[in-house]
């Protein structure tokens, strides 16, 4: 559990506008919703540019498959996604359903992981192949193993490494 702010600075953060209740969820649905600013970009990267209403649907989605994996509220998702717009649309997938992302970087291989995953107690690791270097790794202990290529397709791994089809 996060801990909460302290009091006097959360109602300074208040008074000065700088929180407003809104989660970054809400910004998101808020923002795809509205006529104004639907069809405008959100993300864009040297492969995809989507817009409000475009990031949506694909969180959604991606949302709707993490759940169907048992994956939600209080989860801890290990992540492993270079800068690009997949990034964004996985962040934006976990905070819908509740889960918590984890940070890792693409250059951190299998040790690196472990000594992340170990303390963060993952549901998940989430990447690409190349990311993997071809397979996820073995040794960080996790329930699921999910590899997602540019083609949108999620390949699952058991906590040794085997494919599960």
């Amino acid at each position: 559990m996060v801990p909460p702010w302290p009091p006097e600075i959360a109602d300074r953060y208040r008074a000065q506008g700088l929180w407003q209740g809104e989660t970054f969820d809400d910004v998101l649905t808020t923002r795809a919703r509205s006529a104004d600013s639907r069809s405008r970009v959100a993300v864009t990267d040297v492969n995809h540019q989507w817009t409000y209403g475009e990031l949506q649907e694909r969180v959604d989605r991606l949302a709707a498959g993490l759940r169907a994996r048992d994956i939600g509220p209080g989860d801890r998702v290990l992540l492993q996604i270079p800068n690009r717009a997949e990034y964004v649309e996985t962040v934006f997938a976990l905070f819908r359903i509740g889960a918590i992302p984890v940070f890792g970087l693409p250059a951190h291989r299998e040790a690196e992981l472990v000594g992340i995953a170990d303390p963060a107690g993952p549901a998940m690791l989430g990447g690409e192949p190349a990311v993997h270097g071809g397979q996820p790794a073995s040794r960080v202990a996790v329930i699921h193993h999910v590899v997602v290529d540019q083609r949108r397709e999620v390949e699952q791994f058991d906590r040794r490494g085997h494919h599960l089809g």
